[in-house]
């Protein structure tokens, strides 16, 4: 999806959301965005990425 659909897409959701009170993830799936790959396991799978990134951030830190 271009990046200003996919921004319009998102802001849609958001504002349904706020206006409706259904929940964030349904108003996405009615915009086409697939919401399973936004499941948070997804993204604890790369425990290296994550390791690195935390110490490049605390390199920055000292």
């Amino acid at each position: 999806m271009e990046r200003e659909r996919a921004y319009r897409s998102v802001q849609a959701a958001a504002d349904h959301t706020l206006a409706t009170g259904e929940h964030f993830a349904a108003g996405l799936a009615r915009e086409g965005i697939d919401v399973e790959s936004l499941e948070p396991e997804r993204f604890l799978t790369r425990h290296d990425v994550i390791r690195t990134r935390l110490e490049t951030l605390r390199e920055l830190d000292d």
